[in-house]
């Protein structure tokens, strides 16, 4: 039998699917919404199960990563579903969006596979170069905090539905 590696948890309600990895306690909350936008509050309650297990299977599909790298494959499976990508052939066949990747996407609006190209003939001092502009700090900004805010949303939800915390008096 697998070894359980990441505990699931999906809110219909917050339209979420919430990972942790057992390891070290990191956290993804993926956020129907970054999807679907204001239509997923016109999708009926089943239509949102199938979504919200479709997130489940994919983003967690990507837990069978090495350890090391576990949290970052899931978290590039989820930025490449958000980015309206399923599926894509990367080098060594891995298909994640990197954040420098998603970052400029949003800066330009410009798709993957013309990231791609336009990595594809940048030295490694370039992409040092263009990881600094600030539009990019500014868009990895961004990204971090859209996070924070699905995790904040997330936990805020879960927090709604659990028991006081009792303290000795």
């Amino acid at each position: 039998m697998a070894k359980k590696v990441i505990n699931r948890t999906l809110s219909l309600e917050a339209g979420t699917v919430s990972f942790e990895v057992i390891e070290s306690g990191d956290k993804i909350i993926c956020d129907a919404r970054d999807v679907f936008g204001d239509s997923w509050d016109k999708l009926s309650d089943v239509a949102k199960h199938l979504a919200l297990h479709a997130i489940n299977a994919k983003v967690g599909d990507s837990a069978a990563a090495p350890d090391s790298d576990r949290v970052n494959a899931m978290d590039s499976t989820w930025s490449n579903l958000k980015s309206g990508v399923w599926a894509t052939r990367g080098e060594g066949g891995t298909g994640r969006v990197t954040q420098l990747e998603e970052a400029l996407m949003r800066s330009t609006g410009k798709d993957l596979e013309v990231v791609r190209a336009f990595f594809a003939g940048l030295s490694e001092e370039d992409q040092k170069t263009l990881n600094s502009h600030p539009k990019i700090v500014e868009a990895k900004a961004d990204i971090k905090v859209e996070k924070a805010a699905a995790a904040r949303k997330a936990a805020k939800a879960a927090a709604k539905d659990s028991p006081e915390i009792q303290l000795p008096a």
